[in-house]
């Protein structure tokens, strides 16, 4: 038989076989075909073509010249869709060789504004189709967007046909008062254009295919001045003013330029816990007031939407603002606002051609020191997506430098971004990795307009595989990923999906470098962690499957606590817990460590503990710290411990405590121009002793007496520094190496000895 005839044979054979399975299995088949524009006939490079819908669909992206090779594709599969940001998703027949044809889309562009003539951003406006049929009249969502801080929108995407515009309503305000909640999705028009109170009346917008209609303006009134619920939904009820009072605060809430913010919202707010008592809105002069108020210090700030909370005396974006002391039957005046002005960044996003990138997620992030390492986190409100233009506008950032990334693919809380496969998260001016991004630097009055960039294509996997419990049972839970320490890379945002019914898990979308992947499943009791398991994975491009990941119940901790220099206390409160020292196996989800179980007869035990601790009394009781950790007779005080096995399970710890607390008290010279808005903070000379929940790192703040008295460090070798407020606030990484070595130059260095009780002056670092 030759070559050739066997082929043929071998082919007969195979097709057979391929029949004879057909009912039992799918057979999969590659279907090519090209994408093009409809009028023109040219074809449309990085067009989407995905047969059908869902996580399973094949999707791929067409070529310079509009070609596409879809596989695999099932058999079964009858139709496909193929789109691309300025064009209307398109549905044709599967078939081999098939040619898509995609319509131009149009867009409708306008702005909002109050009854003054004021923008009202984050303002939701929707197009709702109009569909004629059977002599039957109906409207069906077309698009929805968010107002900018110019309360500028785009509606895009539209097929040729008729609309009707409206607005859904805008930002609210929850819990605290400043927190914003953006408009839910979905929530229908209230005042269509021009000015109507329903779509029947509103008037059509007729739009062809890729035609602009601007001008599509709308004007919203403004709701009453006056007192304001505190936390969003028809449910809340209007604060009251803590009773038994006379006194009254007032004043005004104005722009940068000294022009009055309408129906601000301003909270009130204790100065000693800040209780919030009442919150209200100004009138049409920026005029707001507070009545009815007992003596004592309070805080006033204001917030308006799209911007960060300014607060009365506010310096900066990190100074919580001036106390203001109210005393009985006072009224005070002028306690004036004034918005700084937000910083805004805009640009476009761009594929590698150069062509925009529509509904593309854009964030601003800082990169900040937590849990013993650099983070990228989310600033403020700020995110958008892109337009069929490929523009993004992040605004309401206080002054900092950010990082700008986007990405596709990925499903936030109210949109799901383009699904653009091959795309990885990409950080400005093109990079996926945060490290080799370039900051943008904001100030407060600062505008940064051509931040553009094109998102990174390929390069990125897919990690995925199983998980088990320890008792060998499929995984029920999540999984988190983020990048290693070990690494030195900034960690971004972790990323976190659920297992399938079967313990399967996949991450998607995976840009190159080294990462640590973590499950875990919850606490059984505050004094027992969940299982856990921590491994470590490099990423190169190239898909990792076949993950096994076997979670460990950890060891466990008893002991006893003994106290040195008195009796126990009586009714002690304080928590004694085994803090992570590795990054890698710090809970990416966020979840406490164990807290002991502390017995009677002040015995202890604590259980799940998994990687290297440190053992310290994170809340101690009063006039009592921490002295001494021995574990088997053998001081580990501060040492960190192994866990993970049963076999390292401790049973003999004693925890001693001290009744010896000395008291360091700082005062700070040459504050005349800050007083009493400055920090102090105290950390140990032996740089391995600068941890989160070090016994030998404290950050104080000035009492009334305008002094720091800092309680409970240990004996040893020190650091003082006093730095303004905006330099050391409560959410200072205080375990910052490189942040506390640039304190050293400032300093002073003392020693305490135990039980020591001492005054020291420090001048202030400016």
């Amino acid at each position: 038989m030759t070559r050739a005839s066997a082929a043929i044979v071998l082919g007969l054979v195979s097709g057979m076989m391929a029949s004879a399975a057909g009912a039992q299995t799918d057979a999969t088949i590659p279907i090519h075909g090209r994408v093009l524009a409809a009028e023109s006939g040219d074809p449309i490079r990085n067009a989407r073509v995905a047969s059908g819908g869902g996580p399973e669909a094949a999707v791929t992206l067409t070529d310079a010249d509009g070609r596409f090779t879809l596989a695999p594709v099932t058999a079964d599969v009858r139709e496909l869709s193929a789109s691309k940001t300025g064009y209307n998703t398109t549905s044709a027949r599967a078939a081999d060789d098939v040619e898509i044809r995609l319509a131009k889309s149009g867009a409708i562009t306008g702005r909002v504004l109050d009854d003054a003539g004021d923008p009202v951003p984050l303002t939701s406006i929707v197009a709702e189709r109009i569909v004629r049929t059977g002599g039957r009249v109906t409207f069906e969502r077309a698009a929805s967007v968010v107002t900018d801080d110019l309360g500028e929108y785009r509606l895009f995407g539209l097929a040729a046909g008729e609309f009707v515009v409206g607005a859904a309503g805008g930002r609210t305000f929850q819990g605290n008062g400043t927190t914003p909640v953006d408009p839910p999705p979905g929530q229908p028009p209230h005042n269509y254009y021009p000015h109507a109170g329903s779509h029947e009346q509103a008037e059509a917008i007729s739009i062809g295919a890729g035609e602009e209609k601007p001008g599509i303006d709308l004007t919203v009134a403004l709701p009453p001045a006056g007192p304001q619920p505190l936390t969003a939904g028809p449910a809340a009820a209007t604060p009251s003013p803590r009773p038994g009072g006379s006194g009254v605060i007032q004043g005004r809430v104005v722009r940068a330029d000294g022009r009055p913010v309408r129906r601000a919202h301003v909270q009130l707010a204790s100065g000693e816990d800040l209780f919030s008592p009442s919150a209200t809105s100004t009138d049409d002069d920026g005029r707001y007031e507070f009545r009815n108020l007992p003596p004592g210090t309070y805080l006033v700030r204001a917030v308006v939407p799209g911007a960060s909370a300014t607060a009365f005396g506010q310096r900066d974006s990190s100074d919580r603002g001036g106390i203001i002391t109210l005393k009985a039957g006072a009224e005070l005046d002028h306690i004036d606002i004034a918005m700084p002005r937000p910083g805004v960044v805009s640009g476009r996003i761009v594929d590698e051609y150069g062509d925009p990138m529509a509904n593309a997620n854009v964030r601003a992030g800082r990169v900040v020191f937590s849990k013993g390492r650099r983070r990228l986190v989310g600033a403020g409100p700020a995110s958008s997506h892109t337009d069929d233009l490929g523009r993004y506008r992040l605004f309401g950032l206080p002054s900092g430098q950010y990082l700008i990334g986007a990405e596709v693919g990925e499903a936030d809380a109210f949109q799901q971004t383009a699904d653009r496969p091959g795309y990885a998260r990409t950080f400005f001016p093109g990079t996926p990795t945060p490290a080799d991004a370039q900051a943008v630097d904001i100030g407060q009055t600062q505008e940064a307009l051509t931040i553009d960039f094109a998102l990174v294509r390929g390069q990125i996997a897919r990690i995925s595989g199983m998980a088990f419990t320890a008792d060998g049972r499929r995984l029920q839970g999540q999984l988190s990923l983020t990048q290693s320490s070990r690494s030195s890379a900034i960690a971004t945002p972790p990323v976190s999906v659920r297992t399938s019914v079967d313990g399967n898990f996949a991450f998607t979308r995976i840009a190159p470098g080294e990462y640590v992947l973590q499950a875990a499943t919850p606490r059984s009791t505050a004094s027992t962690e969940g299982e856990f398991a921590s491994l470590f994975v490099t990423v190169n491009g190239v898909d990792l499957p076949d993950i096994v990941v076997h979670l460990s119940a950890g060891s466990t901790i008893k002991g006893r606590l003994t106290f040195e220099g008195a009796e126990p206390p009586a009714n002690p409160d304080f928590h004694l817990s085994a803090l992570p020292m590795d990054p890698d196996m710090a809970s990416l989800s966020d979840n406490a460590p164990a807290r002991a179980d502390i017995h009677d007869d002040w015995t202890f035990d604590m259980s799940g503990i998994n990687g290297p601790r440190v053992l310290l009394l994170t809340q101690p009781p009063e006039g009592w710290m921490l002295k001494a950790v021995r574990v088997n007779g053998a001081d580990m005080t501060d040492a960190p411990l192994s866990f993970g096995t049963a076999e390292q399970s401790l049973r003999d710890v004693e925890v001693v405590l001290t009744n010896r607390v000395g008291a360091l008290t700082v005062a700070a010279k040459d504050t005349n121009d800050m007083a009493p808005d400055f920090r102090v903070i105290a950390f140990a000379t032996d740089r391995a002793r600068r941890y989160a929940g070090s016994r030998f790192l404290a950050l104080g703040v000035p009492g009334h007496d305008g002094a720091v008295t800092l309680h409970g460090l240990a004996p040893g070798d020190y650091y003082l520094a006093a730095a303004a407020r905006r330099v050391l606030d409560e959410t200072t990484a205080v375990d910052d190496g490189e942040f506390l070595e640039s304190l050293v130059a400032g300093a002073t260095k003392i020693t305490l000895t135990e039980g020591e009780t001492r005054s020291v002056s420090v001048s202030v670092i400016r």
